[in-house]
């Protein structure tokens, strides 16, 4: 290591005051002088000890010097071990995009040569629709659970959507765009249901989940005249960290009902948040089996900052329908909420995705 100026410096000095030292006592024994005075003792005891002084000034330069060495040899490792640190996550994200587009292409293939086909008259009395925006983190599992149950269904992206949702979702079924200027699909719900041209739709969220059973029990009931809505139980849940959906039981599925299977052209729709989107008379109404229910995952796959911005967004449009709700969305806010594990072996596969994908969010 080359050493600093002042390192140089010091040992310069040192060895000059040594030389000046040994000078004074007289260089060698032949130059002797036995009658050196008590003044020059004098004088050369300060220059040894400045010597001395000199030389542990130089010792201690040293030995921080060797201590910021290795200081600096500790850094550059560090710096060296975040470069290969940054460039394994670089590497991990190439991957998993690869690994995204294979099974993107596949799933798009599939869909090509494989695409999920309902018989034509189920087709033409209903239309399955899932209204979304900015859900690429997880709309391809969702959907995916239509497609290997082969149900045809027609997502709905808002235009204001700035990720790949669009892109992912035409891998699993029928895509459109739609026009929504205040982010509430109450706002827009009469347009879009009747642009389905069929005698039912039937609105699932981004976010839910039929069972099979549910699924089966629309297929029947679209047969009878007399209904025009249909109510479904809807579980609030939460999936565990082992990969099990969790049902809440603060809220009682029945209380929590859905009227989401409506006839377009048979009810009266209303702008109204946290309602079906339409008055229904209760003489037509039918509530479903308790079989045929629907899961609620908003809690698994929504970020608390996500759920807390879609209440401030729900409050500025109609003041209190945020607020009001906090509890409601917000789970986390309540120590004590509890949940128990739901019997449904339909969602098992999904559930275990979602603990891999959104580890942070389960419970």
């Amino acid at each position: 290591m080359v050493q600093a100026p002042m390192v140089q410096a010091l040992s310069a000095a040192a060895g000059a005051c040594d030389r000046i030292a040994r000078r004074r006592e007289g260089g060698d024994n032949r130059s002797r002088d036995p009658s050196k005075t008590r003044s020059q003792m004098a004088s050369n005891s300060i220059a040894i000890r400045w010597t001395k002084g000199l030389k542990a000034c130089f010792g201690l330069v040293n030995v921080l010097f060797a201590l910021f060495g290795l200081r600096m040899v500790r850094v550059s490792r560090l710096r060296a071990l975040h470069r290969e640190r940054e460039a394994l996550k670089g590497q991990l994200k190439s991957a998993h995009r690869v690994q995204e587009a294979l099974t993107g292409d596949l799933y798009s293939l599939r869909a090509k040569t494989d695409a999920p086909q309902m018989p034509d008259d189920r087709s033409k009395r209903v239309s399955i629709m899932i209204p979304t925006i900015n859900s690429e983190p997880y709309i391809g599992l969702i959907l995916r659970y239509y497609y290997d149950l082969r149900v045809n269904i027609h997502v709905l992206v808002d235009s204001k959507t700035n990720d790949k949702t669009f892109e992912i979702a035409q891998n699993y079924a029928s895509v459109e765009i739609m026009e929504n200027k205040t982010g509430v699909i109450e706002d827009s719900l009469e347009e879009i249901s009747k642009k389905m041209g069929t005698d039912w739709v039937l609105r699932i969220d981004d976010d839910e989940l039929p069972s099979k059973a549910m699924l089966d029990f629309v297929y029947e009931v679209i047969h009878q005249e007399e209904i025009e809505v249909v109510g479904f139980r809807r579980y609030q849940c939460a999936v565990s960290k082992p990969g099990f959906v969790l049902f809440s039981q603060e809220y009682d599925s029945d209380k929590q009902r859905q009227w989401r299977l409506y006839r377009p052209l048979k009810v009266d729709f209303i702008k109204k948040i946290h309602s079906p989107g339409f008055r229904r008379n209760s003489q037509r109404s039918l509530k479903a089996p308790d079989d045929a229910f629907m899961i609620h995952l908003d809690w698994a796959i929504h970020s608390y900052a996500e759920r807390l911005l879609k209440l401030e967004r729900y409050e500025r449009r109609t003041p209190g329908s945020g607020n009001n709700w906090r509890p409601y969305y917000l789970y986390e806010e309540n120590a004590a909420h509890r949940f128990d594990r739901l019997a449904a072996p339909e969602f098992d596969g999904l559930a275990k995705e979602i603990s891999e994908r959104f580890s942070d969010l389960c419970v």
